[in-house]
């Protein structure tokens, strides 16, 4: 028997405690839905096994790489059009254009979790831990 059962919580901690409530209770195989990736809903979910999320998140990178490597590697565009001008491109995917594309994926995904770690390390304890 499948049920189903929808909850809005307010703040990280309430959401973690129900979550808590209901596998003490019983319930075993929850979805939980977030618009936010957040960690603390991944540990208490596979209880500090590492996430399949994950591995689904490098799957897609590898098969996306492999994707423009055969669609777009050797390809010859230009733009021929009304103007007097024309310009073609010649299109290379290989292994250093792959892995500066890693690199700087990288390198976004660290500037953009620094300013939110940063915020949280200059909040005093009472007030991250209220979830102000």
């Amino acid at each position: 028997m499948s049920t189903n059962i929808k909850g809005v919580f307010a703040h990280l901690d309430c959401l973690l405690t129900g979550i808590d409530r209901l596998e003490k209770a019983g319930y075993d195989n929850m979805i939980v839905a977030s618009p936010l990736p957040r960690h603390e809903i991944e540990e208490i979910m596979y209880k500090g096994k590492p996430s399949p999320v994950r591995w689904w998140t490098l799957i897609g990178g590898v098969i996306g790489a492999c994707l423009a490597f055969v669609l777009f590697n050797g390809y010859t565009a230009s733009t021929m059009g009304g103007t007097f001008s024309q310009v073609s491109f010649d299109f290379s995917v290989t292994t250093d254009l792959i892995s500066r594309g890693i690199l700087w994926s990288c390198l976004l995904g660290l500037i953009g979790g620094l300013f939110p770690a940063v915020s949280a390390a200059r909040q005093p304890v009472t007030v991250a831990l209220r979830g102000l």
